[in-house]
């Protein structure tokens, strides 16, 4: 079904052509065919950026869907609209275009839930979190926390305040019986309120998940070196195994399950969780690992990564993909189908790996929600990497949905001094979903299965 009152939004030259001539500038495409590289969003447009309501900017600048969402799952986004309770007006302006407003695990937000209900949209909760919790919920500290060697020096991830804390003896789990607690608690409170919890897509990424700085603080722990394997606190490979394992079955055990105590039907996962086989292993989202192979019990979503992210491009070292070395290649010499087709392969490459784990092992109770994104900047160094074009990567979005998604997270992050792709994001995962309705998919009611011809 076509929604054909909404035309007028994809013609508003007086009030956002230039916006939008600047969205073209900004997407990397032209008629010549060298590198790309993103642009600094201009001062007054960055301002303006941070300072209006993310509803207007989105009403005025993403195109509402040609063709009707049904009954297929809307998608969410990183940097979103708030928290506070949307009017219905509101909540249509998302639904228009695909999108829905998510929500924190927090109670204080059930009156924003229950307005997202009453206009009949899924109630999503998703936040991020990057420390030594839910390790630091044990009230002692000593019960958990590294006990480093008297001369040691704690080192952390990069020069970002947010990666710099103590780590956790990941064996010492008492402070994750306390988060299964409060999950179930907080929980109850949204179900009592008369709310229908449909999904819980977390970014939860603190210990145990293998960040590189905390294998160095294990090492140096006195009680890990006393207590776990001699393999796991002597070699990096075999922690890294461990600590993922660890990382997804605690959050299955402890959250997971509390979450689907309450809510059986709920859509869970968190950051990274897919399915990787011995047979066909999942590499990292930036390539330099494979992903050891485990059990999921209580997510039933997994959660591929699917993004243009240039740690991916700048750490390269495949010469099969035709681009040689990072440290060896002229990058200038790539043409940009080159950076395309690299970028195409890193975007898809997870989607299809865990669709096809999920289709082998005969898990139909397994669906995949990706985190998807074309400018992801995550390298410490703030060194350059080329981007993908707009165009390609549509077509990449519209390839992820041949693959048995629910729906997606779209990474439009509002990094400092580029806030115009948090913009952009938003344009080409709706564009893509659009031809994705267009191409007369298959849906099923919220909170099921939902597949692509």
């Amino acid at each position: 079904m076509t929604n054909k009152s909404h035309a007028k939004y994809l013609v508003r030259p007086i009030l956002i052509g230039a916006w939008l001539a600047a969205t073209l500038l900004l997407a990397g495409i032209g008629t010549c065919d060298e590198p790309a590289y993103p642009i600094v969003t201009p001062k007054d447009r960055s301002e303006y950026l941070k300072q209006t309501p993310w509803i207007e900017v989105i009403e005025r600048e993403v195109p509402p869907l040609a063709n009707d969402l049904g009954d297929r799952m809307p998608m969410i986004m990183w940097h979103g609209v708030g928290f506070g309770p949307l009017s219905p007006q509101q909540i249509k302006v998302l639904r228009d275009r695909g999108l829905t407003q998510h929500l924190q695990m927090d109670a204080s937000m059930i009156p924003a839930a229950l307005n997202l209900q009453a206009a009949g949209m899924p109630v999503i909760l998703m936040q991020g979190r990057t420390d030594n919790w839910p390790y630091s919920l044990a009230e002692n500290a000593d019960d958990w926390a590294h006990q480093f060697d008297v001369t040691y020096q704690p080192k952390w991830f990069g020069d970002d305040d947010a990666f710099a804390w103590h780590g956790a003896c990941p064996h010492k789990t008492d402070g994750w019986k306390i988060l299964a607690r409060q999950t179930r608690d907080t929980m109850k409170q949204f179900r009592d309120a008369g709310v229908k919890v449909t999904g819980v897509w977390m970014d939860l990424e603190g210990d145990p998940y293998p960040w590189a700085h905390l294998f160095d603080q294990l090492k140096h722990c006195r009680r890990c070196r006393a207590e776990l394997p001699a393999d796991i606190v002597n070699n990096q490979a075999a922690w890294r195994d461990d600590a993922w394992r660890r990382y997804v079955n605690l959050y299955d055990q402890h959250f997971a399950k509390s979450i689907r105590d309450v809510f059986p039907e709920c859509l869970v996962t968190n950051w990274h969780v897919v399915v990787s086989t011995t047979n066909n292993p999942i590499r990292y989202f930036v390539r330099d690992v494979n992903l050891p192979e485990l059990s999921l019990n209580f997510f039933n979503t997994t959660n591929p990564i699917a993004y243009g992210c240039d740690v991916g491009w700048l750490e390269r070292p495949w010469p099969e993909q035709g681009l040689g070395d990072s440290d060896t290649q002229d990058v200038q010499a790539l043409t940009q189908k080159m950076i395309d087709d690299f970028y195409y392969h890193e975007i898809v490459q997870q989607v299809q790996a865990d669709h096809k784990n999920r289709t082998a092992a005969g898990t139909p109770h397994l669906t995949a929600i990706p985190w998807i994104a074309r400018h992801c900047r995550i390298d410490t160094q703030q060194r350059a990497a080329p981007l993908m074009t707009r165009e390609r990567y549509r077509s990449a979005l519209a390839e992820l949905w041949r693959h048995d998604l629910t729906t997606m997270q779209v990474f439009n992050a509002m990094h400092d001094g580029y806030e115009q792709y948090a913009v952009t994001e938003l344009q080409d995962a709706v564009l893509a979903l659009d031809a994705t309705l267009a191409d007369r998919p298959e849906t099923g009611a919220a909170g099921e299965k939902q597949t692509v011809k």
